[in-house]
């Protein structure tokens, strides 16, 4: 029971509450090791405009459809996924840079803008934006905390969902 209470069932990936826990035991590990930490936020564009649209079930697949996405993109048994918000999923990547995770954030950009949803009798494109924050414990002080990280890397999402989204 405790480990479904962990998974977002629409997403399939971990839920809010599993990430407030785990990113501040990665960071305490990235600490102790000395090694770098990012973090990239993910939002679907328009999501709330799919919804009213197409209904919540097509928002569902939708949903589906982008985290399938970031899975397939992301290094199996170090990286993790967790649903953040609504339409906005958290790829945390140990041992990654914040220039690395730039480059898996525009990977992911472009797999995410090529998918073509059916849905009923229609194609659905989707576009995302991202935010991508991340730091290394050898350069930067004790005190570095998950808020630090989210706020930065939401803050950055702003920014890209402000120029337009897709970026």
């Amino acid at each position: 029971i405790k480990n479904l209470s962990l998974i977002d069932p629409v997403s399939g990936v971990f839920c809010r509450r599993y990430m407030d826990d785990r990113i501040e035991q990665e960071i305490k590990r990235a600490y102790r090791y000395e090694r770098s930490l990012s973090l990239i936020l993910t939002g679907i564009n328009r999501f709330e405009q799919i919804v009213v649209t197409h209904g919540h079930y097509s928002g569902d697949v939708v949903i589906k459809n982008c985290v399938d996405c970031l899975i397939e993109s992301v290094r199996k048994d170090v990286d993790w996924i967790a649903r953040y918000g609504e339409d906005s999923f958290a790829v945390v990547m140990p041992e990654t840079d914040a220039a690395g995770a730039m480059i898996v954030a525009k990977r992911l950009r472009i797999r995410i803008s090529s998918l073509v949803i059916k849905l009923y009798n229609k194609e659905l494109k989707v576009t995302a934006g991202f935010g991508v924050s991340g730091f290394t414990a050898s350069q930067q002080k004790q005190g570095f905390s998950a808020n630090i990280l989210l706020d930065k890397a939401d803050r950055n999402l702003c920014i890209a969902r402000e120029e337009g989204g897709d970026t």
